[in-house]
């Protein structure tokens, strides 16, 4: 017995729907899988830098007994591990300022401002004043490099 159209055509919708829910199903429990995957890596990198901030202050301590050991004054060598500390910090924060210049999109802003500096090579800029086209207002063009 041949089956009609109607029976063909409720067997490509339920195995297109099969197909569907199967992929859905597979693709939440992916994303879950993310999700979770996501808050572990916070989870540990949140104990790696606990773990590591402990390596860091033995570290200083036992630089700090060694040079108390060596002869140096104990209030010293926690001032020579303050300045230390203090010039390395004053470099990360100049070195995360001048990241942070780069999410004015420097170079993308430059372009826009020459691209509207300069007609089009097909322009016909004949019946134009002089300066008749003038690029947009740029914010901190100083720190443009």
């Amino acid at each position: 017995m041949d089956p009609g159209p109607a029976a063909l055509w409720r067997e490509l919708k339920d195995a297109l729907t099969a197909l569907l829910r199967s992929t859905l199903s597979l693709a939440m429990a992916e994303g879950r899988l993310a999700v979770l995957s996501s808050v572990s890596m916070v989870v540990i990198a949140v104990l790696a830098g606990g773990v590591l901030f402990g390596a860091w202050l033995f570290m200083n301590l036992a630089f700090a007994y060694g040079a108390e050991a060596l002869g140096a004054p104990l209030w010293a060598a926690c001032a020579v591990l303050s300045i230390a500390h203090a010039v390395a910090a004053f470099a990360l924060w100049r070195g995360a300022l001048r990241l942070g210049k780069n999410l004015e999109f420097p170079h993308t802003r430059r372009m826009i401002a020459e691209s509207w500096a300069r007609p089009p090579e097909n322009f016909d800029t004949s019946a134009l004043p002089p300066q008749a086209i003038t690029p947009p207002a740029m914010t901190h063009e100083a720190n443009v490099p």
